[in-house]
């Protein structure tokens, strides 16, 4: 009988086969987010059992990983391909703006920051600073720097935005499966035979919260709030829409826009991730500002949302509220939530006080601190990245926010006047990276929406002064 690893590592092996498949029959601008999102939503949350090197490089490839190899396989072979190819007339080369690589630079560095750690922890050559180097390059650097390549014009940025939408669209029905029938039957676990969720994981609010092949309710909340706020953005700037697959030609109109947003968005809100709920209806009301009212507004908007979660960030660092009150009074309201922020707000501040005691305050140690010693977790990607890799590693994941938001603000400002339907697109981009500086403070999971956004913004920066001249 074929057990769970062999499944697993099946599906992945042919998930990156698939990618390969993909940029043949598909243009970049579609290829490269159907291989990254699409590994997201639809390979199993599981053990791959595929340990790289275990000699030197111990880490194990999970499914963010295949999307990443999907896509340098993918547009390896496909590029071998053009340059073997006689007929093949070469894209007219882009004229480079010197600037731009200084956006690239904080997305660089966090690639290398555990090889920075290593060494100052006295192995620069360390097998986990370099296994956990390739794995940031895999996780975060191929996606980014796909995007930064392909997502240049307004029609690739559309077709990242039918991508996102497309598959929220095809997780519907996926979801609403899992509402009805519980945990025991959730898709991962039998396609998979992943663990059955516990009731307190899959149970909220009277009924049944998905999972489908996320591994929890949080991860899949947050796609299908990414998914609805994309669908949103096409509803208003696109009139028509031609996908062009294997020969044949596909419009899709307004209307089907429109059916789609009326599945998307109830879905979401059945799926009950709160958290990012919230953010969603925070969201909407500034995608039709940034379409209805003068674009310095939207962008005054949109720019309160990082301001805003660095300010609640720099709070916390310094200990400077007392949160008691809040806590009494969302006790009132539900204990379980309170006693749940109760023991993050203490696992925080535990992690925050060893890490500014410890020698290895400025870049961190991936052994601090002891699991076995202090019970405590953290699942905040700043605070992670604070534990990892110490202050310069928390403010080099910070750049990597603000870097691409601030070059996305900039190409934003320079759309010429008429351009309503870019300036559109453009801001949902920005919203999502803007999102993200808040979901650093609650969750670690990062959409990988995210970093094809921040390539996507940086790439739009440096086409905004290309096309001005």
């Amino acid at each position: 009988m074929i057990d769970e690893i062999s499944l697993v590592t099946a599906a992945w092996i042919a998930w990156i086969l698939l990618g390969i498949v993909w940029f043949f029959t598909m243009r970049a601008s579609l290829a490269v987010p159907v291989c990254v999102c699409g590994a997201m939503v639809f390979l199993p949350n599981l053990s791959t059992g595929l340990v790289v090197a275990p000699q030197f490089l111990d880490f194990e490839l999970t499914k963010p990983h295949a999307g990443s190899l999907a896509v340098l396989l993918g547009s390896g072979c496909r590029a071998l391909w053009n340059l073997l190819d006689s007929d093949h007339t070469p894209e007219p080369r882009r004229t480079v703006v010197k600037s731009s690589w200084l956006f690239d630079l904080p997305m660089v560095a966090w690639v290398l920051m555990p090889m920075v750690t290593a060494w100052h922890n006295g192995s620069p050559f360390g097998s986990t600073g370099v296994a956990f180097s390739i794995d940031h390059a895999l996780h975060w650097g191929v996606p980014y720097a796909s995007a930064r390549l392909t997502f240049r014009d307004f029609r690739s940025q559309i077709d990242l935005l039918m991508v996102i939408a497309g598959l929220g669209v095809l997780l519907v029905p996926m979801c609403l499966y899992e509402m009805i029938v519980g945990p025991e039957r959730y898709l991962q676990v039998l396609l998979f035979g992943a663990d059955v969720p516990s009731e307190g994981h899959a149970w909220r609010l009277g009924g049944w919260r998905p999972h489908v092949m996320f591994g929890n309710g949080i991860r899949l909340g947050r796609w299908m709030c990414v998914a609805t706020l994309a669908c949103l953005t096409l509803c208003l700037t696109l009139n028509r829409y031609r996908l062009r697959f294997l020969g044949e030609s596909f419009d899709l109109g307004t209307r089907s826009g429109w059916i789609a947003l009326v599945l998307l968005a109830p879905t979401t809100l059945l799926c009950r991730s709160f958290s990012w709920i919230y953010l969603g209806f925070a969201g909407a009301p500034i995608l039709l500002a940034t379409r209805r009212l003068p674009r310095l507004v939207g962008v005054l908007l949109l720019c309160a949302i990082p301001i805003a979660s660095y300010g609640v960030m720099a709070i916390r660092l310094m200990d400077a509220v007392d949160v008691q009150p809040i806590l009494s009074t969302v006790e009132r309201a539900n204990q379980r939530i309170a006693k749940s922020w109760a023991f993050r707000l203490q696992s925080e501040r535990v992690y925050i006080d060893m890490t500014l005691d410890s020698p290895y305050r400025w870049f961190g140690s991936n052994t601090l601190p002891n699991r076995n010693k202090y019970p405590y977790y953290s699942d905040q990607r700043y605070m992670m990245a604070l534990r990892n890799f110490g202050l310069v590693g928390l403010g080099t994941w910070s750049l990597t926010l603000i870097a691409p938001f601030v070059g996305g603000v900039i190409a934003l400002l320079r759309i010429p006047p008429g351009e309503g339907a870019h300036q559109c697109v453009l801001s949902y981009f920005l919203l999502i990276v803007a999102l993200v500086f808040w979901d650093c403070l609650l969750n670690a999971f990062v959409n990988p929406v995210f970093y094809l956004s921040a390539g996507l913004l940086v790439s739009a920066y440096a086409s905004s002064f290309v096309r001005a001249r």
